[in-house]
């Protein structure tokens, strides 16, 4: 019984335990992320969303500098640079509530300005709503958020599964 609820629980919220993170993700820090790196099938961002939503999760949202950095670290670790494009990631972030004010889609917070790359948003395409993770080239040595056209395709996104703020009640407490 205590299972049944626990799988409507986590159908219905997106949120589930740690230690039963869904096939294909990995937990990290009691999340579950699904890195997506496929080049022969780059998408949208609404692609993007679309395909998270259909594993019962969002585009990954930031929530914490540590969380930040994880991914940063292990991006720059695996030697993505600009110029490959398999590491320019889609977010969750974008502004289409409201004209150039980011908000992650998944719990529509701020976005941190300190998590942006230098220059960054920048709207330089004009039509730049949408955001991702990516190498930035002006300091040549980090991971940044930086706008881009929602249209843009790339071949990497990565899903979360929150797995802290379980919407359901604590069978302990």
């Amino acid at each position: 019984m205590w299972t049944t609820f626990l799988l409507l629980c986590s159908l219905l919220f997106g949120y589930i335990r740690a230690s039963e993170c869904p096939p294909n993700f990995e937990e990290i820090n009691s999340n579950c992320y699904w890195i997506r790196t496929d080049l022969r099938h780059e998408v949208n961002w609404y692609k993007a969303d679309m395909m998270c939503r259909e594993k019962r999760a969002n585009l990954i949202y930031i929530e914490s500098e540590e969380e930040f950095k994880i991914f940063s670290e292990r991006f720059m670790a695996q030697n993505c640079t600009n110029t490959l494009p398999a590491c320019r990631f889609w977010t969750g972030g974008n502004c289409f509530i409201r004209n150039r004010m980011f908000l992650w889609h998944a719990n529509a917070k701020k976005l941190e300005r300190s998590y942006f790359n230098k220059g960054e948003p920048n709207n330089i395409e004009k039509e730049e709503k949408c955001i991702d993770f990516r190498y930035d080239r002006q300091t040549n040595n980090s991971f940044g958020l930086a706008d881009a056209p929602c249209l843009w395709t790339h071949g990497s996104f990565i899903c979360k599964i929150s797995v802290e703020k379980s919407t359901c009640f604590n069978r302990n407490a």
